[in-house]
């Protein structure tokens, strides 16, 4: 029968063993020399030394991955990773290697402007309706501002400028020239400007009913102008209405004025 070690109890402990024997947190544990030679006891230190190696050493491997781990980038491409490794495995021409990598670049590039534009596009579409309706407006502006100056100096009666200017501005269309824009009406005869079709408008039977009348050489109109008063286009007098009417019944007296007027 083999000797315990340990015993709950005085009483359990075999007379001859009791003096040899000591009391230990309320257990009774025999006191044995040199315990730690005893082959059982070697073998169970042995192996708690091994396992705790074996421990420690997983440990210390769980650590270093963790250093590695958080050294890898957010946007790491595995398999990018893979081509790369790949041909550092390999004895790569260093040609072939800078075309490779300037592909990898490429498409790289190609793949930062791809989610930029998805990114943009509703503010890109945006903007280009805001651009439109400056361009739309810019474009009627400038084609009614061109239409109106020579409605005037084709001289229609003030009144009609309104009725002329709704008649005839859908003929007219802006076009780009070099770095800026000019007005264009398509004619039989090639494109003119609006006020060059303005002045042969007039001359048609379509324009010349809204061409105020002109009064004679002789006449006095209601505004108490007459062709032998004052000169409508000197500074400070200037009326477009007079002046129309001049040109009308006396071109040559108009001619005249304006050389007076220092209008060349």
């Amino acid at each position: 029968m083999a000797i315990k070690t340990q015993y709950e109890t005085a009483e359990e402990i075999p007379e001859a063993l009791r003096e040899h024997s000591v009391e230990i947190d309320s257990k009774f544990i025999l006191d044995i020399d040199d315990i730690e030679t005893h082959p059982k006891v070697n073998s169970l230190r042995n192996a708690f030394k091994q396992e705790k190696a074996k421990r420690d050493g997983q440990a210390q491997a769980i650590a270093d991955l963790n250093v590695r781990v958080d050294a890898i980038p957010e946007d790491f491409d595995a398999e990018r990773w893979s081509q790369l490794k790949l041909m550092e495995s390999k004895a790569v021409d260093p040609d072939e290697q800078k075309e490779a990598i300037r592909k990898e670049l490429e498409s790289q590039r190609l793949s930062i402007k791809t989610d930029l534009e998805k990114k943009h596009e509703v503010e890109l579409k945006l903007l280009q309706g805001k651009l439109d309706k400056v361009n739309i407006h810019l474009e009627k502006t400038t084609k009614s501002d061109k239409l109106r100056d020579g409605l005037v100096a084709a001289c229609v009666a003030p009144e009609f400028i309104a009725a002329a200017m709704a008649l005839l501005e859908p003929r007219v269309k802006i076009v780009e020239d070099g770095d800026g824009y000019r007005d264009v009406v398509e004619t039989d005869m090639g494109d003119i400007t609006a006020k060059e079709y303005a002045l042969q408008w007039v001359q048609k039977d379509e324009g010349k009913h809204f061409v105020k009348p002109a009064s004679g050489p002789d006449l006095k109109p209601k505004n108490g102008y007459s062709m032998a008063g004052e000169n409508p286009w000197m500074p400070g007098s200037i009326n477009l209405t007079q002046q129309c009417a001049i040109i009308k019944a006396d071109k040559k007296k108009a001619a005249r004025l304006k050389a007076a007027a220092g209008i060349k």
